[in-house]
């Protein structure tokens, strides 16, 4: 491809498919750090222009670039804090921006505590279907596994949140035998 039809095949990816992946990016990240991500998801799509696929299949492979960014953004962070915590002989803690704290607080408590319950990969699985709206298919390409093992850890994950909501929604009963409210 020459060089104006790689920058209006850029544009056209970045236009169609910038807002859903800063969306993806916000939802785990800081704004800034979400822009940041975002810079760098479409930096690889630039330099990969011509090994992306030109079909339907471009949207999951694009929150797989952006997965793989956030993973490797993830253990940066948790390099930086460990080391760190050496120097400082503390332990890391955490400190989500605060737009990450009022969306975590705008959040049902009770359903952030039942997804928190769920492993990484269980989690990434509920996450992409239900937050990015993502089908099976999409899912699977863009984490890498079979159709069937998104259709099996989403079934297993959601089993695992009703569980979960299901003892802490329950309101707790005083002595008198009359619900309390939380």
């Amino acid at each position: 491809m020459d060089a104006s039809t790689n920058g209006e095949r850029f544009r056209s990816l970045f236009d169609a498919h910038f807002h859903e992946i800063r969306a993806y990016c916000l939802r785990r990240l800081a704004t800034a750090d979400a822009n940041d991500a975002v810079s760098e998801v479409f930096l690889i799509v630039w330099r990969r222009l011509d090994e992306l696929p030109s079909d339907d299949s471009v949207r999951p492979y694009l929150f797989g670039i952006a997965r793989n960014v956030l993973r490797n953004r993830d253990r940066s962070v948790r390099r930086m804090l460990r080391l760190q915590a050496r120097v400082n002989s503390q332990r890391p803690v955490g400190d989500a921006g605060p737009e990450m704290q009022v969306l975590a607080a705008a959040e049902h408590a009770s359903v952030i505590e039942a997804l928190d319950t769920l492993s990484h990969n269980d989690r990434e699985v509920v996450r992409l279907r239900l937050w990015e709206d993502m089908s099976v298919a999409e899912t699977a390409a863009a984490l890498g596994i079979s159709g069937k093992a998104v259709s099996k850890r989403y079934s297993r994950a959601l089993v695992k949140v009703e569980r979960a909501l299901a003892t802490t929604v329950a309101a707790p009963i005083s002595g008198d035998g009359q619900a309390r409210g939380r």
